[in-house]
C-alpha cells in the first residue's frame, strides 16, 4: 500500500512540475504592448520578449497588443490577517496601490514619497480577477481575466460604481485618459470585423467615437489605444501586424476626425509609446529583434505629434513611458543576461541621464506620476515566478525611494 501511495505522490509531483503556475504579470509585459501606463498599448513587451529569445534581457512575459497591463491577484494565505490597515485613503491625493502580501483583496495606497496613506478593501464577491487602478488611484477596474472583458469599476474606496446609463458596461481593454476618469478602448465586433474606438466614464455606458477599420485578419493584426487625452481632444491608435507596429492614427476624441495617419515598413519598429497627453510618441527601434533586416537597424526616435517632427533620438534604448509632465522618459536598453539591465530615466530634451540602474534585476510594471516627473518601477530577479516584487519610486531629480517589503501591484 505504501508503495502505491508513493507512486501516486510521485506522479502527482511530476504533473505539477510540468504545469507550473504562470507568472502573475503575464499579460503585462501589453499594449503595451497596449498601454502601461502597462502603459496605453504597451508594445515594448514584444521587443523584450524577443530579446529574451536572444538571451539579451530576462523579463516576466508578454503583453497583449490590445490590452492594458493588470496584475493578477495573488493567492491569499489561508486564515492570514492583513499586514496593516491604514484607514480610508484621502480624496484627491495620487496614490500608488499594491496588494497586501497576506490579504490580496486589501489594497495599500502609498503616496509618491513612499508613505502609506490608506487601505482599500475589495469585497471577495468582486475581487476574483484582475485589479487595476487609474493612474491617480481614484478609480479601480476589476476584470475576470488578463485579457479584459466585461468587468466592474470601483470608486476610490473600493465600492462598485453603478451603471447609470445604457451601454455595455465593463471594458474591452485600453488605457485611462489623461483626466484619470475616462477609459478609452477598442471594441471589436466579431460579426462585422469592425474595430471601433470607444470611451467610457465609469457609471455610464461605452460611447463609440469612430469606426477605425474593418479587418478580418484577427490574429495577424490588431488595433490598440496608445494614448487618450480628454484634455487635448486627441487619441493615438496603433495597428500591429505580426507583432510589429504597421500603422498609426491620430484622431480627435470629440468627433472621430482623423488628424493624421502614418504607416511603417514591416519589422521597422518594435513598439510605439505615447505620452498620456498624446503630444509625443516614441518610435522604438526593432534593431534588437532577430528578424531585423541587415542594414535596416534604426534608432529610437521621439516625434511631436502635432506636426510629426522628430525632436529627439534617445539611441537604441526603448522608451517604456513618458513622465506625467512629458519632461522625462523611462528607458530600457538591450543587455546580455546577468549583466546590468540598463534601465534609466532621461531628460529627453537635453539628453542628460537623471537615473540609471546598478543591478541585474529585470523590470515589471511601471507607473508615471500623474502630472509629475516621477516613476514607480517594479524590479525582480530574472526568471522569477514570484508575483511580489521590489518597488522603487524614481523621483524627478534622480533620487529614489524603495517601498519597505515586496508586493504585487494594482497597476
Amino acid at each position: 500500500m505504501d508503495d502505491v501511495r508513493s507512486e501516486i505522490r510521485a506522479a502527482f509531483e511530476r504533473e505539477q512540475a510540468a504545469h507550473l503556475p504562470a507568472a502573475g504579470l503575464r499579460r503585462n509585459v501589453v499594449e503595451a504592448v497596449s498601454a502601461r501606463e502597462r502603459p496605453g498599448a504597451n508594445f515594448q513587451w514584444v521587443a523584450v520578449a524577443a530579446a529574451v529569445i536572444l538571451g539579451l534581457l530576462v523579463v516576466v512575459g508578454l503583453m497583449s497588443t490590445r490590452f492594458h497591463p493588470r496584475t493578477n491577484v495573488p493567492a491569499a494565505t489561508p486564515n492570514a490577517s492583513p499586514r496593516a490597515d491604514y484607514g480610508r485613503p484621502p480624496a484627491g491625493v495620487s496614490l500608488i496601490y499594491v496588494h497586501d502580501p497576506t490579504n490580496p483583496l486589501w489594497l495599500v495606497g502609498y503616496d509618491w514619497t513612499g508613505k502609506p496613506r490608506g487601505t482599500v478593501k475589495i469585497s471577495p464577491a468582486i475581487g476574483a480577477g484582475y485589479i487595476g487602478q487609474a493612474p491617480d488611484g481614484q478609480i479601480f477596474q476589476v476584470t475576470p481575466s488578463a485579457k479584459g472583458g466585461s468587468g466592474v469599476f470601483l470608486d476610490r474606496l473600493g465600492q462598485p460604481i453603478l451603471l447609470l446609463a445604457s451601454g455595455s458596461g465593463g471594458y474591452t481593454g485600453g488605457v485611462w485618459a489623461d483626466d484619470n476618469r475616462h477609459f478609452c478602448s477598442i471594441s471589436f465586433d466579431a460579426q462585422t470585423y469592425a474595430w471601433t474606438l470607444v470611451t467610457q466614464l465609469p457609471g455610464e455606458g461605452q460611447k463609440p467615437v469612430a469606426l477605425i477599420a474593418r479587418d478580418q485578419s484577427v490574429g495577424q493584426t490588431g488595433i490598440s489605444v496608445a494614448a487618450c487625452s480628454s484634455n487635448n481632444d486627441r487619441a493615438i491608435l496603433v495597428r500591429t501586424t505580426i507583432a510589429y507596429p504597421s500603422e498609426i492614427w491620430v484622431m480627435q476624441l470629440s468627433d472621430g476626425t482623423v488628424v493624421s495617419h502614418h504607416t511603417y515598413p514591416a519589422n521597422l519598429l518594435a513598439s510605439i509609446t505615447a505620452s498620456r497627453d498624446a503630444a509625443y510618441i516614441s518610435e522604438n527601434s526593432a534593431a534588437i529583434l532577430p528578424s531585423a533586416q541587415p542594414g535596416g537597424a534604426v534608432v529610437t526616435r521621439i516625434r511631436r505629434v502635432s506636426d510629426w517632427t522628430e525632436v529627439a533620438e534617445p539611441g537604441v534604448a526603448s522608451v517604456l513611458s513618458f513622465s506625467g509632465d512629458d519632461s522625462r522618459i523611462l528607458l530600457a536598453g538591450s543587455t546580455a543576461a546577468g549583466q546590468k539591465s540598463l534601465l534609466m530615466v532621461e531628460d529627453w530634451r537635453s539628453g542628460s541621464t537623471i537615473w540609471h540602474s546598478d543591478d541585474t534585476k529585470a523590470y515589471g510594471p511601471y507607473l508615471a506620476e500623474p502630472g509629475g516627473r516621477a516613476f514607480a518601477l517594479t524590479l525582480m530577479t530574472p526568471g522569477s515566478q514570484d508575483t511580489q516584487m521590489d518597488i522603487l519610486i524614481i523621483n524627478g531629480d534622480g533620487t529614489t525611494t524603495a517601498l519597505a517589503g515586496r508586493y504585487a501591484t494594482a497597476w
